[in-house]
């Protein structure tokens, strides 16, 4: 997995990949996923966009690690910036080769639909999309076993120094144990058994913080893996 993220995370590098096409339009739905629902999307941004009688804006679409970001190709302006792991569905225009749409937000803040009209085959857009997936799934499961080795080191260094002579038979109870192996924590993340002795909003609270919230991420990009699959 890792010599394949090699060859790939490079391509996400910087602005990423980029693409040309045209924003259809943005709708908000009441899903985080369903195929039918974007399909009825993008037919519905359509015909708004026809009976307008206004133009598709013309736009680039950059593909990187930071995130997808949709800008105005004629000003070079961010129009939106959206992180991977908050694109929860990405569908093709099952009538138009040349266009797709992808499912942004979260269940706090709404979700909506993005429809866009690309100027080549939409499933190459699609395809960096589902690498980019890959790549941010690794580096994030990556963080996490970082965050796990801080955080046991942190714990073993708050511990009191004793001799070998002075420790007391139980002591060997206190020894941590080797964090697990970067994967995805169906239970949630392991608690070191420091962090419940800890005052709330101190610095074992707020490291386990970042920790569930890089979990929450490495779930909602598990789930933007299988669905591209």
């Amino acid at each position: 997995a890792t010599k394949w993220r090699g060859g790939n995370e490079q391509k996400f590098m910087g602005e990423g990949q980029m693409f040309k096409g045209k924003l259809i339009g943005v709708l908000e739905v009441q899903e985080a996923r369903g195929d039918r629902m974007c399909q009825d999307a993008l037919q519905e941004l359509k015909t708004a966009i026809k009976a307008s009688g206004e133009h598709k804006q013309t736009i680039l679409i950059n593909i990187a690690v930071d995130g997808l970001k949709i800008r105005d190709e004629k000003t070079g302006d961010c129009l939106y910036h959206h992180p991977m792991h908050k694109i929860s569905f990405i569908a093709q225009d099952m009538s138009d080769s040349r266009a797709f749409g992808y499912i942004y937000g979260s269940p706090e803040n709404g979700h909506r639909f993005f429809g866009i009209k690309t100027e080549k085959a939409a499933g190459q857009v699609v395809v960096a999309m589902r690498d980019l997936f890959q790549v941010v799934f690794e580096l994030k499961q990556k963080e996490i076993d970082d965050a796990l080795r801080k955080m046991d080191k942190d714990k073993r260094d708050m511990l009191p120094h004793h001799s070998s002579s002075s420790m007391q038979p139980n002591s060997a109870h206190l020894a941590v144990s080797a964090p697990p192996p970067p994967t995805s924590f169906p239970d949630g993340i392991p608690v070191p058994a420091s962090a419940g002795g800890c005052a709330a909003g101190g610095p074992a609270s707020g490291a386990l913080s970042d920790l569930l919230g890089l979990e929450n991420e490495l779930t909602s990009i598990q789930a933007g893996i299988r669905q591209t699959d």
